[in-house]
């Protein structure tokens, strides 16, 4: 990369970008694979774990697989999400599912995910318990190009095109989030590479494709209010 703070910031942050088309459009999809990251004096942050295709020639009509240590975890294309164990439980769609990310707590799992009906899609996070397999709430992450969830404590960071925010994980309401970042002009937010993380504010980084630079929206991480956004 040309730029200097974006290699920083993947050095930083471990991550392996890939681009992908989704939803029918000219948008693009970077992901990002984040390891674990001790921040001194916020202790543990994680990065949601990302599902693959079995099958990445034909993503629509596969099956997305998870291996977590000595664990598998499945979601199918209808939205079943087998554990380990064999147990099961439908998440909340009635259409096909193109994408998702778990992030797996000692009581909990938190499925990150997108669904499609071939036209358009959006994105939810559904919290399940544990013991007994249980739906605990459902909440829109609004947009395609969902982004890897950032998960710092019992708050999750969560980004899709043009949107970025903030998740309680026991409630699943929004500490704050927002709307409509994306610039069709200048192609900036289209998808969200990297989260930045500190006491006081919260860097969403992305990727230009088009000018090769390194956009980003800066967020109080108290009040939520967009302290910056460079373009």
């Amino acid at each position: 990369m040309k730029n200097l703070l974006y290699i920083l910031t993947i050095l930083l942050l471990g991550c392996n970008n890939k681009g992908q088309v989704e939803n029918n459009s000219d948008a693009v999809q970077q992901d990002s694979t984040v390891q674990n990251i001790s921040i001194k004096g916020e202790g543990q942050i994680f990065g949601a774990k990302k599902f693959e295709f079995k099958n990445p020639e034909r993503p629509i009509e596969d099956t997305l697989i998870l291996k977590s240590g000595n664990k598998n975890f499945l979601i199918t294309p209808l939205g079943l999400f087998k554990t380990n164990d064999n147990d099961s439980i439908q998440l909340e769609t009635d259409l096909i599912v193109s994408r998702a990310f778990l992030y797996e707590s000692s009581e909990y799992f938190y499925v990150f995910f997108t669904d499609t009906d071939h036209d358009g899609s959006t994105s939810w996070i559904q919290k399940i318990s544990k013991n007994p397999l249980k739906s605990e709430y459902v909440e829109q992450i609004q947009g395609f190009n969902l982004g890897q969830p950032i998960i710092d404590g019992e708050s999750a960071y969560v980004s899709a095109i043009g949107f970025i925010g903030k998740i309680d994980l026991k409630t699943g309401a929004y500490d704050w989030k927002h709307y409509n970042l994306y610039d069709n002009e200048k192609y900036s937010f289209n998808s969200f590479d990297t989260v930045l993380i500190n006491k006081t504010q919260i860097e969403f980084v992305s990727e230009n494709h088009r000018s090769k630079k390194i956009d980003k929206v800066i967020v109080d991480n108290q009040t939520g209010e967009i302290k910056k956004i460079e373009k």
